[in-house]
């Protein structure tokens, strides 16, 4: 009788443990599944956290990956316990945009640590940066790097025992912003932007009779290499222009044979 019960408590300690473990399982792989129940392709980025005892709080950020129509994929880059997702799709125009999607169950605003409403991404180019919380959420946090756009995340979500599971229809007519958008360029770089700027306008002042591909091999290509070259001289040569002086009288500040060269290289360039 005494090893009739033991039998039986040995037996109920090994069919609740095995009850947990396999519950426990269910979702070992924090899988999260975002379906595409729309007609047109959509495209996303991820901000995947988790904290992790041994080696600090880890992220990933990266892009692009793919949910086709009618299907559904695990937009979880790893083992994460948290990620932050963003969309792009095609619009009835046929630009390419970023829209918002709001989804009731999410799990919280994405203002903490382990979340972000927007990160920064290099145009549709492949991404991916791994590493410490602080050190991937400084990459991706605004203001951009040059080159870099600020893409929106519509939703943070963390799996639990069972599959998270989020249905989206997309529709080429959802609102969205322009994706990729405007371009993060340093002040330099907007300053030569500026003087070129200028410089092309005085230029195409002094050459009024010729079409638009001859003012760009005359005008436009000579006064980015004149500004881009001589970057010591170009606020003389914008003096000058704001005096009333023809281009061709202001650009006099710049060495003869090297203007000779660029027309050279802008007229070849063309061929």
């Amino acid at each position: 009788m005494l090893n009739w019960m033991k039998f039986l408590g040995i037996s109920l300690v090994v069919w609740v443990c095995g009850s947990t473990a396999s519950v426990a399982q269910m979702n070992d792989y924090n899988v999260i599944e975002v379906c595409n129940k729309g007609d047109i392709l959509l495209e996303y980025a991820v901000f995947a956290t988790k904290t992790d005892y041994w080696m600090g709080d880890r992220a990933e950020a990266s892009a692009w990956y793919k949910i086709q129509p009618g299907k559904c994929e695990n937009v979880n880059p790893g083992t994460y316990r948290g990620v932050s997702i963003g969309f792009y799709q095609k619009g009835s125009n046929g630009v390419f945009g970023n829209p918002v999607y709001n989804v009731k169950n999410a799990d919280r605003r994405m203002d903490g640590r382990f979340e972000t409403n927007v990160m920064c991404l290099p145009g549709n180019k492949r991404f991916e940066e791994t590493g410490s919380l602080s050190s991937v959420r400084r990459k991706i946090t605004p203001p951009c790097a040059e080159g870099f756009y600020e893409f929106r995340m519509s939703f943070y979500i963390q799996p639990n025992d069972v599959f998270s599971k989020i249905t989206l229809r997309p529709d080429k007519n959802d609102r969205m912003l322009p994706w990729p958008g405007e371009p993060i360029i340093s002040q330099q770089d907007r300053a030569i932007n500026r003087s070129v700027a200028t410089l092309n306008e005085a230029c195409r002042n002094h050459f009024t009779l010729f079409d638009e591909d001859a003012l760009q091999r005359l005008c436009n290509c000579p006064s980015r290499k004149i500004v881009e070259k001589n970057q010591d001289v170009v606020y003389l040569i914008e003096f000058s222009i704001s005096n009333g002086d023809e281009f061709h009288e202001a650009i006099k500040v710049v060495n003869k044979n090297d203007l000779e060269q660029y027309s050279m290289e802008c007229l070849l360039a063309g061929d």
